[in-house]
């Protein structure tokens, strides 16, 4: 949905080659209703839409010195937002897998091992001998032996309290480090624009 903008393109990525901060808000201004739409689209996720916006946006500003080489200002935002939501999109596809690995101690058959995969699941193992002793073997016996719970009471001489409460311990635990490895390079919400 192109519009006519009420002011000349080329000089205020001019402007913003040389850190001018109202020509950056004047782009944010004007295009970053559209970019939300683009992203809520690509999507689906009010969310993940608003970071891709704040993604976007930090870009141009990086890229700020550079900005009076752009030749068409809201193709270049488009452009970014698109491969920022796919790398978004393609990352969280990995962390469903990683969760549903977490959960079910099994994991997912899909048509690409990739790389990628491979390196989340020897994080996963990695993950896994770093649990406290007592945590890693029940949980050990429990998603990779597929004992029950009663089971892995009797053997180990605890209580099924106990080895309820070191299953999720260590669920919990997997997650959150598996998550941080999971989203290393992707920042959560940028603020810096509303402190412009």
């Amino acid at each position: 949905m192109p519009s006519t903008p009420k002011y000349d393109p080329a000089a205020l990525l001019l402007q913003l080659s040389e850190s001018d901060e109202s020509a950056f808000r004047q782009i944010f201004d004007t295009y970053s209703p559209r970019i939300h739409a683009f992203a809520l689209r690509l999507t689906g996720s009010p969310v993940l839409a608003e970071e891709i916006v704040q993604e976007v946006f930090t870009s141009l500003w990086q890229y700020r010195h550079e900005a009076h080489t752009i030749r068409n200002t809201e193709a270049w935002l488009v452009t970014v937002a698109r491969n920022t939501g796919s790398s978004m999109l393609r990352r969280l596809a990995h962390e469903r897998l990683i969760i549903h690995e977490l959960q079910s101690g099994q994991p997912l058959q899909t048509e690409e091992h990739t790389e990628e995969w491979r390196q989340y699941h020897h994080q996963l193992q990695r993950a896994v001998e770093a649990l406290p002793p007592q945590q890693r073997k029940v949980w050990e016996l429990s998603r990779q032996r597929g004992m029950k719970q009663q089971q892995i009471a009797e053997e180990m001489g605890l209580s099924i309290h106990t080895v309820k409460e070191y299953i999720k311990k260590a669920t919990v635990s997997l997650k959150k480090n598996l998550l941080k490895i999971l989203f290393w390079g992707i920042p959560s919400f940028f603020l810096f624009i509303c402190l412009l």
